[in-house]
């Protein structure tokens, strides 16, 4: 694929491909902030990164349940976890994101956190917040955990 993008470049100029790059930065920002300020909205207490150079931000469990398990919530959406209420492409509704535990040279950080990627269109992304939430619940109420039990 990337030789079919260096090939359709080839005859660009290099104007035109920065301008083009300039747009594709502006248009994840957006979607990034956008999608950010959702789930910040949805879930107050959730913390999440500011990226300035990614496609991906991290949303951070750690003050909502301080024994949150990334790993354990991922593997839980995608096996389990659906959400009706809010339909996706038709479906039930659920997630896949990406635990951090591991990014890190120390084992221990990232265990409360997940990276959420801008993979999808803005309306799509936009029902992340939403999904997170509820899949969180029912995440709780089956592993009877989190601060507010």
């Amino acid at each position: 694929r990337s030789q079919h993008t260096l090939e359709a470049l080839k005859g660009e100029s290099k104007e035109d491909i920065v301008k083009w790059v300039e747009g594709l930065r502006e248009y994840y920002k957006n979607l990034l902030t956008s999608t950010m300020r959702a789930f910040n909205d949805r879930m107050p207490e959730l913390l999440t990164s500011r990226p300035d150079a990614s496609i991906y931000f991290v949303v951070d469990f750690r003050n909502i349940d301080p024994l949150f398990d990334s790993k354990s919530f991922v593997n839980f959406c995608a096996k389990e976890g659906r959400v009706d209420e809010v339909s996706v492409n038709g479906k039930p509704g659920t997630l896949f994101l990406a635990p951090m535990e591991g990014f890190y040279s120390d084992p221990s950080r990232g265990r409360t956190q997940m990276r959420v990627a801008a993979v999808d269109t803005k309306e799509k992304m936009l029902l992340a917040p939403e999904l997170c939430a509820r899949l969180f619940e029912q995440y709780k109420r089956k592993n009877n955990t989190g601060k507010n039990q």
